[in-house]
């Protein structure tokens, strides 16, 4: 159900994306997956406050989850919390070294310093 909620939230079908994962968020409250999913889904949307809550939620409960500090890091900049959002980039290009998108903002980021 993650998954393919995953997938249609890709794909632009932010609806059918957000029933199915809410649906997998009550068979799971604490599955980070389907948090990080959501967030994701908040960031895709353009809810960026939704998205770093989520995403927040996430990172809490496991700081090595590559995806979710990258999709903080971004909802923080596009928030203008340039200071955290470089953190999360930072460790998300760590984490995921082939993400050229962090790499990206990043540079964006150290410049505006």
């Amino acid at each position: 159900m993650n998954n393919y909620g995953s997938v249609l939230g890709a794909m632009g079908r932010y609806e059918e994306a957000e029933e199915l994962l809410r649906r997998a968020q009550r068979l799971a409250p604490e599955d980070v997956s389907v948090r990080a999913s959501i967030g994701i889904l908040h960031f895709r949307r353009a809810m960026y406050a939704m998205a770093e809550a989520d995403l927040g939620w996430v990172c809490e409960q496991d700081d090595a989850h590559g995806s979710a500090l990258y999709y903080r890091g971004e909802a923080l900049n596009r928030l203008g919390r340039f200071d955290e959002a470089l953190q999360a980039l930072e460790r998300a290009t760590v984490l995921q070294p082939q993400n050229a998108k962090a790499f990206y903002t990043l540079g964006h980021l150290y410049d505006r310093k």
